[in-house]
């Protein structure tokens, strides 16, 4: 029982957070390598929480090496309280895990490793020290991720085989694919709300954009009662955009725009270029493109596609808005498309949101509906959770923008912010993750519309240098007591905050909100 009790224990300390920073980057290898190159979260090896647990650990050990009780029952009671600290301390960390068929294999072959390990070990006080810290818990959580990965590939081919030849059976079907850096759940979301005014549409759900998932999605969907299908296609590497392609064979594509998003992950913006447009690869013969006119980049990659019906939104486009008048309480803009335009109004209150309609009505212009189907659609769209969202409409106005990670999204939102007619503007950022040391450039360029703000506050010490050096005062970095003070001594009369990337969530929690699930 001993070597069982030990390697629970073990478990509980540290195998669970090292498991949960694997789930946290999706069990993607490069990922996880990127996730290192801040200094910050190498020093999640040793976490000064676990300190009483630790110095409980040595007490346990010290009774093991000079009282020589291994195999009594005392020893093993004692073994069993310290198994029960360890679980209790982690309830409410193991209540938010994504308790998921394979997070649980992975877990499971986790376990075993370090049991065998343990017993083999003969229990040596080395060994449970090593498997106590997490780097010595990070090989075996990597190697519970390898095998649960190549599990997981198997199956997913077989569940891609079966939505191809479940989409085959319904010809009649259109399939929507959208990629790129950013924009992808914002075009989703505003291609349902246009469509569904004539089609019957059904969409991936959010946050689902993976080929095994988005596989599964098609395989629950009844397809004899839907006329769209719309699929979020995102990628962390080369190839996946490209099986999604080639699997789900989309009759319309989108491309929403290209930043160094994920570079980290990537290794290169050109290899971002690359993975983003695959999406054109097994399009329909019939098949029609859109692609991002305000994205100069996706504008040289619509120069030199090769496809008959490719459309630029946005930009100098063949659709665009013109004339948008913005507001706290909507939008109203011309929708100027081939031929025509037409006036219309939407509770949607950021350009980045017009640059996504545009791009939706676009699609419906194509598809034959006409601005007098979706005109009243447009005046209560449900805005995607966390992108530009108002959470709060005064003392102070509140924008939860903490989806948005990538510098075009950030110049655009910081832009719209800094024209609403508020007194004040206050304005949170998490910082760049995934960008690494690359994102001191990012920082460099984007330091001068930061300087309009009223305040700034960062809550990432990492490559963040630029900006307490180009701001000066203006610039904080954001812990809870500052914050608390911040706010306190503050009027907080006609004031505006805006919340952007993922920031902590105690955040929220100063500012007297509800903390973003995501945030938890």
């Amino acid at each position: 029982m001993t070597p069982f009790l030990l390697a629970l224990f073990v478990f509980f300390v540290s195998m669970l957070p090292m498991m949960a920073i694997v789930q946290k980057k999706d069990y993607f290898f490069p990922a996880l390598w990127s996730h290192f190159d801040y200094p910050a979260n190498q020093r999640i090896f040793i976490k000064p929480k676990e300190i009483v647990l630790l110095l409980l650990w040595l007490a346990v050990v010290f009774f093991d090496i000079f009282f020589d009780i291994p195999n009594s029952g005392a020893w093993n009671l004692l073994l069993l309280i310290t198994v029960l600290a360890a679980a209790l301390y982690r309830v409410n960390f193991v209540q938010k895990l994504k308790w998921s068929p394979r997070f649980l294999f992975m877990n499971i072959i986790a376990f075993v490793i370090l049991f065998r390990f343990i017993q083999y070990s003969q229990n040596s006080p080395l060994v449970f020290l090593l498997f106590l810290t997490l780097a010595g818990a990070f090989p075996i959580a990597l190697f519970a991720t390898y095998v649960g990965n190549i599990t997981t590939k198997v199956l997913m081919v077989s569940a891609l085989k079966k939505a191809r030849k479940k989409l085959l059976d319904y010809p009649k079907v259109m399939v929507i694919g959208i990629t790129g850096s950013y924009g992808k759940s914002g075009m989703k979301e505003l291609l349902s709300t246009v469509l569904s005014t004539k089609l019957r549409v059904v969409k991936s759900p959010r946050r689902l954009n993976a080929e095994f998932g988005l596989a599964k999605f098609i395989l629950e969907v009844d397809l004899s009662k839907i006329d769209v299908l719309i699929l979020e296609m995102g990628s962390r590497k080369i190839g996946e955009v490209a099986l999604m392609s080639k699997y789900f064979q989309p009759n319309i594509v989108f491309l929403t725009g290209i930043t160094p998003q994920h570079v980290g992950t990537f290794g290169s913006l050109k290899n971002i270029v690359s993975a983003k447009r695959e999406i054109f690869n097994s399009v329909t013969p019939e098949g029609i493109a859109f692609l991002n006119g305000a994205d100069s980049v996706v504008c040289d990659i619509f120069e030199d596609l090769p496809m008959t019906q490719k459309y630029l939104y946005n930009g100098e486009g063949h659709f665009f808005a013109r004339n948008a008048a913005y507001s706290t309480s909507g939008t109203t803009f011309s929708f100027v498309y081939p031929h025509g335009s037409a006036e219309l109004s939407t509770n949607l209150l950021a350009p980045q949101h017009i640059e996504n309609l545009v791009g939706a009505l676009a699609c419906a212009h194509m598809l034959g509906l006409a601005p007098h189907d979706y005109k009243h659609a447009l005046q209560s769209i449900s805005v995607l959770p966390h992108s530009f969202q108002v959470i709060q409409g005064e003392h102070p106005f509140v924008i939860d923008d903490s989806y948005n990670s990538n510098v075009t999204g950030v110049r655009a939102g910081v832009e719209h912010f800094l024209r609403l007619p508020l007194k004040k503007k206050v304005f949170i950022f998490s910082g760049f993750y995934e960008f690494g040391p690359l994102a001191r450039s990012s920082y460099e360029e984007l330091a001068p519309l930061f300087s309009k703000v009223d305040k700034m506050f960062v809550t990432m010490r990492d490559f963040t240098e630029p900006l307490f050096e180009r701001l000066g005062d203006l610039c904080e970095f954001a812990d809870r007591a500052r914050l608390q003070e911040y706010a306190a001594k503050s009027d907080m009369k006609n004031v505006g905050i805006l919340i952007m990337g993922r920031v902590p969530g105690w955040i929220f929690e100063v500012l007297k909100l509800p903390v973003p699930s995501h945030l938890k």
